[in-house]
């Protein structure tokens, strides 16, 4: 038996590379996901055997991943407005210290080439744009 290599085993291979690297761009987060989902799986089914019967199982499922959601976003959204925040004085301190120029340190004042350097490069104002 000989195998052939026609075009239509090119295009199937090619569609078989082609997805695979589509697929690539997912599989860290199809773990991340596949591991939260083992490690919160107790924490589920107890959730889901304090709801009252009424309530579905689509239902306690969509509660328990909407407080989930809450309980690990929720930090992180603070943390990224802590960040934006200090990101923000940072900026304002070093567009200050640009308009009046940076003084120079006092352990710095024992070294004389480098105060002097400090003195010509840093001290005056303007001197973090040029």
């Amino acid at each position: 038996m000989k195998l052939t290599l026609t075009a239509g085993w090119f295009y199937g291979a090619l569609i078989v590379v082609l997805s695979a690297w589509v697929l690539h761009n997912y599989c860290e987060a199809l773990l991340a996901a596949c591991v939260t989902a083992i490690a919160s799986w107790p924490l589920y089914r107890q959730f889901t055997a304090r709801m009252p019967r009424w309530i579905g199982r689509s239902a306690a499922s969509l509660g328990f991943t909407s407080l989930m959601i809450v309980f690990v976003l929720a930090p992180l959204v603070f943390a990224f407005g802590a960040l934006l925040t200090e990101a923000h004085a940072l900026l304002l301190g070093i567009a200050a210290a640009d308009k009046a120029g940076i003084a120079v340190p006092h352990w710095v004042e024992n070294m004389p080439w480098l105060a002097d350097l400090w003195e010509s490069y840093l001290a005056r104002s303007g001197a973090l744009r040029a």
